[in-house]
């Protein structure tokens, strides 16, 4: 009994058909469990997956219109931004230069008022005081019609008489933007007394006819032995096509003081905008769009949005503002 139990086969893994085939099926599963939880034995196991040859094209294009949309979206913020400038930061800027001629004029009236020795002030500097009774506007007159000497205050056209010498003065004034000196110009009426006082002297005026020119560049001047005064603005307070005149005679004789410098260029007599503060907007608006563009790119590669709009900020503004400057520059100077 004991010979046979020795000699008898006992059971053996190597000799069980089944036994490889389970450990196989262990590994299975410890593979699928390490892979789930994510555990360093299939680190480096697993080959990396190659982007796709569209993936890096799509990456590209999903840029470029990204870069389309802040172009969009600033060009946007500046048509904004300038409309806000026009009509709501002009108006405060025209009255505050308003105020500043006037504190000129009382505090050396000598230097200003230099015209009875035939001497006119510099462009941009006051020249004469114009009061409209029935609009209970007084303004004081500046040297120069350009769009930059409008910005000041109603401007005496170059090339034209004086206000109270024999010929046709010819003072512009913006109708909206500026404090809008001009804007209630369309409600004087023939017959209404217009003031004004230079170097020679007081001077009234009545309004003899109103009329709208057509914008040619240029505002017709009539020559004549008598005392004439032309006042002009925009027609529209948003079409500027064309230029509202008021036509008013001296009452009383002409001074015989003669100040008025030679006749002007067509150019100079122009009230149009000025076409080199174009490009000066257009340089302004491309550095805005850079700057713009680069504070977006910061964003996403630092991951520190505030920051990067706190610094750009600034710089957006100041460029901004520029951009809006010599934008209203371009318009139309009684605009």
């Amino acid at each position: 009994m004991t010979d046979r139990i020795a000699l008898s086969p006992t059971p053996s893994d190597d000799g069980d058909p089944v036994e490889p085939e389970r450990r196989r099926a262990r590994h299975r599963r410890r593979g699928r469990r390490e892979r789930l939880s994510g555990g360093d034995t299939m680190v480096g196991l697993v080959a990396p997956a190659e982007p796709a040859p569209g993936d890096d094209r799509a990456g590209r294009t999903t840029t470029r219109w990204e870069m389309v949309g802040v172009g969009l979206t600033g060009v946007g913020v500046l048509l904004l931004l300038f409309l806000v400038y026009l009509y709501a930061f002009t108006p405060l800027t025209g009255l505050r230069d308003q105020n500043r001629m006037v504190q000129s004029l009382a505090g050396d009236p000598r230097a200003i008022f230099s015209l009875v020795n035939g001497r006119l002030p510099a462009d941009g500097h006051a020249v004469a005081v114009l009061e409209i009774p029935t609009l209970h506007e007084t303004e004081v007159v500046v040297r120069g019609t350009s769009a930059a000497d409008l910005q000041e205050g109603p401007g005496l056209m170059a090339g034209t008489a004086l206000p109270g010498e024999p010929g046709n003065a010819v003072i512009a004034g913006r109708r909206v933007t500026y404090n809008g000196p001009f804007g209630r110009l369309a409600d004087v009426r023939p017959g209404d007394r217009i003031r004004v006082v230079d170097g020679a002297g007081t001077f009234n005026f009545r309004a003899v006819s109103t009329a709208v020119v057509p914008l040619g560049g240029s505002v017709r001047i009539s020559h004549s032995d008598d005392a004439w005064l032309t006042l002009a603005t925009s027609s529209s307070s948003w079409r500027p096509n064309a230029e509202f005149v008021v036509l008013a005679r001296l009452i009383g004789r002409p001074s015989s003081t003669t100040s008025s410098e030679a006749a002007a260029p067509a150019a100079r007599l122009s009230l149009g905008g000025d076409p080199a503060a174009g490009l000066l907007a257009l340089a302004w608006g491309v550095a805005f769009l850079a700057i713009l563009a680069g504070t977006v790119l910061a964003v996403r590669r630092w991951r520190q949005p505030w920051a990067s709009y706190l610094l750009a900020a600034p710089v957006l503004l100041a460029c901004g503002l520029f951009v809006c400057e010599n934008l209203a520059r371009c318009l139309p100077a009684t605009l």
